[in-house]
């Protein structure tokens, strides 16, 4: 048998951990949000995110307007509660799989594409999900609000016109 998918499962499950251990690190104060733990970072860049089982805000965040701020933490919110950090990780490694069957180079390439495109219709999915549960709880116009601050800077989440697009045909 292929040790690939087991060494892939290891060396992902690891780096999470580190990711996690390090703004578990940082964080300088906790904070409660609807009977949920909020985690706050020291940080410049207002941002907010769900990492297994724990939500994080960023010290800028905290500045922005209430709306916004409560749109943010409920889209995490909502991340967690659909556990999507984790349904990613079980994606990869469940995709992980057949590398146990073949380590040749088109198979590789065939693995990596189906992997990154699946990985990012997983995202699209689970940022459009978590916007329309923050929607439902905090209303449209803040979680527009908070998409209006959004500058784009990776592929991984949808574009904020895509996403505001989404929840005022929604809501």
């Amino acid at each position: 048998m292929n040790p690939t998918p087991i060494i892939v499962a290891l060396v992902l499950a690891l780096a999470v951990i580190k990711e996690k251990s390090k703004w578990d690190a940082k964080t300088i104060d906790v904070m409660i949000f609807e009977d949920e733990e909020v985690r706050v970072v020291d940080l410049d860049t207002p941002k907010a995110f769900y990492l297994l089982g724990k939500v994080y805000v960023t010290t800028a965040l905290l500045k922005r307007p209430e709306p916004e701020l409560k749109a943010s933490i409920l889209h995490e919110l909502g991340h967690k509660k659909w556990k999507h950090a984790e349904a990613r990780l079980v994606f990869v490694l469940l995709a992980s799989l057949p590398l146990g069957l073949s380590l040749e180079p088109a198979h590789l390439v065939k693995w990596l594409t189906f992997v990154l495109l699946g990985t990012i219709a997983l995202s699209w999915l689970f940022e459009l999900m978590a916007d329309l549960y923050a929607a439902k709880h905090a209303g449209a116009e803040a979680v527009i609000a908070m998409l209006d601050s959004i500058k784009r800077t990776d592929h991984l989440h949808p574009p904020p016109k895509v996403r505001k697009w989404a929840v005022e045909h929604y809501y």
